[in-house]
């Protein structure tokens, strides 16, 4: 990508489109857009896999029968065909949003009701996509990894119809919605499923013995004490510590 950013030239003039300060601020913002938020991303996905062994399971079957070799994890309809593994990216990014603080926006001058208050123009809102992602009249058990909530099932006992699935989905925007939507989403989904896939598929994974590095404890204060969540410090991109894991090649 940054290839085409140096290499970009006015037709007219023949000259460089970007200058040195606007290659650095580019620069700058396909790193944290494109590598802070799929390594967030994956940071969590690992320590949740490695604390909800049923998950972890299905996920790895999945991926172990549906591919043979880590060459054969590339984009196409085989990848595609993996629902779990798209449901465990989906439930990551709603539990560990990379992105966790609002994204800003303006109220026009006619100013606007939200919620049922009046907000005048000028005035500046936004709503945290962690406080948006875990909303128990949302998604119900909010605060538990569960991928399946992504996957309608079928028949009397059916856990999602389609009807449930699309209405999460409606409450659901990692990576935002409409004109300010993030442009990389289909690189980033295809980046995470690949690196996910050819891991599981060449390794084992657990989370080290003993090492809660990354889990909610009771000194971390509000907010952080819970030890089944993985905590995240908003820096406008979320940052974190851990998780320790280990990892054994298969045989």
């Amino acid at each position: 990508m940054f290839h085409f950013l140096v290499t970009a030239q006015d037709p007219e003039t023949q000259q460089a489109v970007f200058t040195p300060a606007l290659l650095l601020a580019e620069a700058n913002l396909l790193i944290v857009a494109g590598y802070d938020t799929s390594s967030a991303t994956l940071s969590s996905l690992f320590w949740y896999l490695t604390h909800t062994p049923r998950a972890y399971a299905k996920l790895a079957a999945e991926i172990r029968s549906t591919f043979a070799r880590p060459e054969d994890v590339a984009h196409g309809p085989k990848l595609a065909s993996c629902k779990y593994l798209r449901a465990c990216l989906d439930e990551t990014l709603r539990i560990s949003a990379p992105g966790p603080s609002e994204f800003e926006r303006e109220v026009l001058a006619a100013g606007a009701v939200i919620d049922g208050e009046f907000y005048p123009g000028g005035t500046i809102v936004g709503t945290p996509s962690w406080a948006l992602f875990r909303n128990e009249l949302t998604f119900g058990d909010a605060s538990t990894f569960r991928p399946e909530r992504w996957i309608p099932s079928q028949g009397p006992d059916s856990l999602n119809t389609e009807d449930d699935v699309l209405r999460l989905r409606r409450g659901f925007h990692p990576f935002q919605k409409g004109a300010g939507m993030c442009l990389g989403v289909n690189i980033a989904y295809l980046q995470m499923s690949v690196t996910v896939a050819r891991t599981l598929l060449r390794m084992d994974v657990r989370i080290a013995p003993g090492n809660t590095l990354g889990g909610g404890s009771e000194k971390l204060g509000w907010g952080q004490r819970d030890p089944r969540q993985y905590v995240l410090r908003d820096a406008f991109i979320a940052e974190r510590d851990g998780p320790m894991v280990q990892f054994k090649r298969r045989v």
